[in-house]
């Protein structure tokens, strides 16, 4: 699987068209997956980006920071690909029965914090696509974000695909 991925992160910045200007300096919004929760990104240079993911999961929540790459996607102005890579920090019930489970591992495993929480800790990728509406400061994105933990579990979940609706600050 992490063969896979590392070839297909590959191809998109090979084979992307040349890197280009952001439609935009911050957004935040909202995610929609397998967990749902908050989005917040920012460019820090021309085409790079930090991306920021709150989400709830397992009767707690989870916490990612992406450091992002986007290029034009398909010569179409409006529309950017991106990958990137970081971490998530996610803190969890030991015993919420929510059918989206992390990793599909039942032992509800992780680092006891006590009051029956738990705690993961791993590395995250994504590859995804947002299109900027030039009338309205607003974009909509769709992304797949594979994660291993490697800290209070040793779980790869590759099943968050998700989409966003951001709010544009220019």
């Amino acid at each position: 699987m992490k063969k896979y991925f590392l070839l297909l992160l590959a191809a998109f910045f090979l084979f992307s068209s040349k890197l280009d200007a952001q439609n935009y300096k911050t957004s935040l919004g909202l995610r929609i997956g397998p967990y749902y929760g908050v989005t917040f990104k920012h460019f820090t240079q021309n085409v790079r980006a930090l991306e920021f993911i709150l989400v709830t999961r397992r009767g707690g929540v989870g916490l990612t920071g992406l450091y992002e790459i986007h290029t034009r996607a398909f010569g179409l102005d409006r529309l950017q690909a991106y990958g990137g890579i970081g971490g998530h920090i996610n803190v969890f019930d030991r015993y919420d029965s929510n059918f989206w489970d992390w990793d599909d591992d039942r032992d509800r495993d992780g680092i006891e914090l006590g009051n029956d929480q738990l705690l993961n800790i791993g590395l995250d990728m994504v590859l995804g696509l947002e299109y900027t509406i030039k009338e309205l400061p607003f974009n909509v994105g769709i992304d797949w974000k594979p994660a291993i933990n490697l800290i209070g579990d040793y779980g790869l979940s590759s099943d968050q695909f998700a989409i966003s609706f951001r709010f544009v600050f220019r």
